[in-house]
């Protein structure tokens, strides 16, 4: 009994002997000499009692020599105490001056203290200065934000008084300050970076007066404390001038790593794919042999065989795959880094290539889907009606997949426009146009021949271009200049809050009022209020030309299937061209130009320059896959047979696992939940293919 008695006992004082810890940082601004004897010392001495009966107080001794003048230590860990604090100079172990802190530091669990610490230039140079600045527990600000803590010295008796304005850089147009919003913390001032991908532009003001200013790059989830303190009288004894440093607390995260790793694991194994292919290629009877020892092996005849593999272009299932994964990728979050996800407004990211891209395969996909038919002596007005059928299903299902609002969906807020309805849409005008003019390539013998035939086609492009930019450029919109191509809010000066997309956003909400997309990209960084559809009315029309440029693709490789090399150069032709079209339009301006490049609007810019990369990359895969096959397309051919099926269930499987789970806000976890939930979707793809099963709505 006594020994369970006392081992109880001895537990207890165990577990109350665990001390809960806070942290301290130490600003430095003495200036070093290290000819001098007085060395300057940081002195913290515990004053409370311990917390058990054989524990004794700890004290603290930070030599400042260790740190540069200017410089800081990271966050040291001490036991959450209450400390007097010292400031003392050593000569030869003995102190030769000491200045104690007025009143004592209560830290709490998890607090932190900053100490500043300095010499009195108006005294004798072993007169030492210090001030302390409690910034309250450590947080966590977030992916893609920081916090910053403001530690002002004793000369700022009133925190209130304070004002802070920023800007940030890749806000364009954006020339109101933004306030802030600084919030008092025990004795410091915080406020949040609300997007770290972007320097910012700070500017502090004390009692009306700027203090300080400056631009400065803030890292992902980092915590900052700026330091404001005194530095000198001005020449006309009334000034004063502050100095001001930014000092990191909270080291920020490793942003690109996990961006790089996965680049570097995928090139290293295309590399390994296409050297077993050459091996293979090399030593024919070698992969019979592998083939046999794994079971797969099928003889048949050669020549037959060669047919098979040619009669269908895998390069074409190919870039269809890459379109669908990437588009999956995106709607995973994409790690979410800013150039995987949508550009703000103007400018290219990642994201703003894959509907394009996954358009302009549909305008390739017209051009042999009709041929095809054409060559089976099917009736054009049979194809007529299997084209509307499949528009008005891609369009309801569209909409059907915009009813899974939270809560249950409510008629008035029901997406009329979305991503189905634009392929539908566009889809059935370039078919219908496919239809109407083209007759079998098989009896088309040269381009000029082509260009007889497809005039029409040319002639209603240009109409649809042209209308608009008619209503782009000259349609009244009430409260907004003529032609205006911007996000509103608080870009342009914030002189055209309600006027977020021009034109198009005006047509649209006129016509489905609420019944459009309500988180816009621009919202975010542009802080705007009116709703805006990136698949609205206007854009559509534009975007007939993207697929209609996957038609002239898909015409080009009928009419060259028995020379690679032509397929090849004309691919290559149009590339160059539709890129540098776009660049002229743009005025070779990543943002801004006559016509700006913009997801969000269409624009006659974005959809060259996307185009254009389409065009690239169809021959760069016809050249690998088909031309020479280096690789063989695998897995993007296997999604590219299913893309629609594959889009449709990833949408409605997202939140289920494993497509999708619960992970820490990190770049790097983020990045994996997304490459998870695309492999798993790229797997469903590669089943459907072994088992032969292709959907076609």
């Amino acid at each position: 009994m006594h020994r369970r008695v006392l081992s109880l006992l001895f537990l207890g004082t165990f577990v109350v002997s665990v001390r809960s810890e806070a942290y301290i940082q130490i600003v430095d601004y003495i200036p070093q000499n290290k000819t001098e004897p007085f060395d300057p010392a940081l002195v913290l001495t515990e004053q409370s009692s311990a917390q058990s009966f054989w524990q004794k107080p700890n004290n603290y001794t930070f030599d400042l020599y260790e740190i540069s003048y200017g410089e800081y230590t990271g966050p040291l860990k001490v036991n959450a105490s209450t400390y007097k604090i010292t400031l003392e100079r050593l000569k030869t172990g003995k102190v030769s001056y000491m200045h104690p802190v007025a009143t004592s530091i209560v830290l709490k669990d998890n607090e932190n203290l900053v100490v500043v610490v300095d010499e009195d230039p108006s005294a004798d140079s072993e007169k030492l200065l210090s001030f302390t600045c409690r910034t309250g527990p450590k947080v966590d600000p977030g992916l893609d934000r920081a916090l910053v803590q403001v530690c002002p010295d004793s000369d700022f008796t009133d925190k209130s008084k304070f004002k802070i304005t920023g800007t940030y850089k890749k806000c364009k147009g954006c020339k109101v300050d933004l306030d802030m919003e600084p919030k008092e913390i025990q004795d410091s001032l915080q406020f949040n970076i609300s997007d770290t991908n972007s320097k910012w532009y700070l500017k502090y003001y004390y009692e009306s007066k700027l203090v300080c200013q400056g631009e400065y790059q803030f890292g992902d989830g980092g915590v900052y404390t700026m330091v404001i303190k005194k530095s000198e009288k001005l020449s006309d004894g009334d000034s004063i001038s502050f100095q001001c440093d930014y000092v990191e607390t909270k080291q920020s995260s490793d942003f690109w790593r996990p961006i790089w790793l996965p680049l570097v694991l995928l090139l290293i194994l295309i590399l390994v794919i296409i050297a077993i292919r050459l091996i293979l290629k090399t030593f024919p009877m070698l992969k019979e042999r592998i083939e046999k020892l794994l079971g797969i092996y099928e003889e048949s005849d050669d020549e037959n065989q060669e047919v098979k593999k040619s009669s269908r272009l895998q390069s074409l299932d190919t870039f269809r795959g890459i379109a669908i994964t990437t588009m999956i990728f995106v709607n995973y979050g994409g790690g979410k880094y800013y150039f995987t996800e949508h550009a703000a407004w103007d400018g290219l990211a990642v994201a703003d290539f894959v509907f394009p891209w996954f358009m302009f395969m549909v305008g390739v996909s017209i051009v042999f889907s009709v041929q095809s038919q054409l060559k089976r002596n099917i009736a054009k007005s049979k194809i007529l009606k299997k084209v509307t059928i499949r528009f008005v299903k891609l369009f309801f299902i569209g909409v059907f997949l915009n009813t899974g609002l939270p809560g249950g969906a409510h008629i008035d807020m029901i997406r009329i426009p979305g991503v189905l309805q634009r392929i539908g849409f566009t889809f059935f005008v370039c078919a219908v146009l496919e239809i109407l003019f083209i007759p079998l390539l098989t009896n088309v013998e040269s381009y000029v021949m082509l260009i007889f035939h497809t005039w029409p086609q040319w002639i209603l492009m240009a109409i649809f271009a042209g209308i608009w930019a008619a209503v782009t450029f000259a349609l009244p919109v009430p409260g907004c200049p003529t032609g205006y191509l911007g996000p509103g809010g608080i870009a342009d000066g914030g002189l055209y809050v309600n006027c977020t997309g021009g034109a198009a956003g005006y047509i649209d909400r006129l016509i489905w009022h609420n019944n459009i997309y309500r988180h816009p990209t621009c919202m975010p960084m542009y802080r705007t209020t009116q709703y805006f559809d990136p698949e609205g009315i206007l854009g559509s029309l534009m975007a007939i030309l993207t697929v209609y440029s996957g038609v002239i693709a898909g015409q080009v490789i009928q009419l060259n299937k028995s020379s690679r090399s032509g397929i090849l150069i004309r691919l290559g032709l149009l590339s160059v061209a539709s890129l540098v079209i776009g660049i002229i339009l743009c005025k070779g301006q990543f943002t801004g130009g006559w016509v700006p490049i913009n997801k969000n609007l269409w624009s006659p810019s974005f959809v060259f320059i996307t185009s254009g990369s389409s065009y690239g990359i169809l021959a760069i895969l016809y050249v690998l896959i088909d031309a020479q096959r280096l690789i063989s397309g695998c897995p993007f051919s296997a999604a590219g047979k299913n893309p629609l099926l594959i889009y449709i269930g990833s949408y409605i499987l997202y939140n289920y696992f494993p497509f999708n789970f619960y992970t820490s806000e990190t770049h790097g976890m983020l990045m994996l939940q997304a490459i998870v939930g695309t492999i798993c979707w790229i797997l469903v793809g590669l089943y459907l293919d072994w088992k032969k099963i292709y959907y076609r709505i």
